[in-house]
Order: C-alpha cells, then sequence, then structure tokens
C-alpha cells in the first residue's frame, strides 16, 4: 500500500507542465525526470530517511519543446554517471554526463531513429535500450564509460509501437 510522503513536489522551471516518465539515480539519491511539454529534465533530491523530493536546480534543457523528451534513464559506468533521453520529437536519444549532483554536460546526441519513447539501463550500466514506436523497433546502445558517447550495437524487431520496457537482473 503507498502513503503520501510528504506534498507534492513541482519542477524548479517556470512551465514545466508534461512530466512524463522517469528515473532514479543508482545510489537512490535523486529522481530525474523528463517534461515532454517543454523538453527539460529536472531533478529531484531524495530524502533517504524519509523519501522526501526536493526540487534541485538547474533543470536541463534537452534541446527545446520540439525534442520532447518522453523516456529518462541513468547508469553509473565504471568511470562515468550516464543519463540519457529518448526524443520522440527529434529522432534522437540525447546523452549527458552527470557530475556531482546535477552539473550536466551534453554529449554528442545518437539520432536517426524513429519517435523513440522509452530509454533504459541495463544493470551492469554497459547499455541502453530505447524503443521506437516510429517503426517498432528496440535499439541497443553501447555506452562509452569514459564520456558516455552512445554507440548502436543492434536493432531488433518488437512488434507494434513498443512504449515500454523493463529488465530483469
Amino acid at each position: 500500500m503507498l502513503t503520501l510522503n510528504g506534498s507534492p513536489v513541482v519542477s524548479t522551471k517556470s512551465g514545466a507542465v508534461e512530466p512524463i516518465l522517469l528515473a532514479v539515480d543508482p545510489s537512490g539519491t535523486t529522481l530525474w525526470v523528463a517534461d515532454y511539454g517543454i523538453g527539460i529534465v529536472s531533478a529531484f533530491a531524495i530524502n533517504t530517511s524519509t523519501g522526501v523530493l526536493t526540487p534541485e536546480s538547474p533543470t536541463f534543457t534537452v534541446g527545446g519543446a520540439g525534442y520532447a523528451p518522453v523516456g529518462v534513464a541513468i547508469a553509473q559506468t565504471a568511470t562515468k554517471k550516464c543519463l540519457s533521453t529518448a526524443n520522440q520529437g527529434n529522432d534522437s536519444v540525447t546523452p549527458q554526463v552527470v557530475s556531482g549532483a546535477f552539473t550536466l554536460t551534453i554529449a554528442p546526441k545518437l539520432s536517426g531513429l524513429n519517435a523513440p519513447i522509452e530509454v533504459i539501463a541495463d544493470p551492469q550500466s554497459l547499455f541502453f535500450y530505447a524503443t521506437e514506436s516510429g517503426s517498432a523497433n528496440v535499439i541497443q546502445m553501447s555506452i562509452s564509460s569514459s564520456n558516455c558517447h552512445l554507440t548502436t550495437v543492434t536493432t531488433t524487431a518488437a512488434g507494434n509501437g513498443p512504449y515500454g520496457m523493463a529488465l530483469t537482473h
């Protein structure tokens, strides 16, 4: 049974209107939320004792409202913390290098996808996987542990318009 821990919180970014998917940092201390409507990702600190969320600043822009980020995922490689968004409106996945708690540096985006919706990291943080709703594929991307750059490894047909997915250990 779920119990509300504190009051609902909103992004510190003015105009944040369409939070859509979220990811929890591997350390369990940060929640990342993609906002489809204005093309941002917001960070919230998680109080590990109470679960209460505190908005952090700054939020970061994925590339603008036209990018329409839907999915967000985070992976902890051997040397870097990498956050990626699936940008449905821009047909891309944008990786970010997370430094410290909330400082982000954009790495080159992986373009040429077809309306990616979801992105998830594998448990070992070696790969991101993205669903392409426009072409009914799942894309496997390797994560560079030195700079979070992405490289397409495989493309697999996944039925009609895949949206979500899950990986198990």
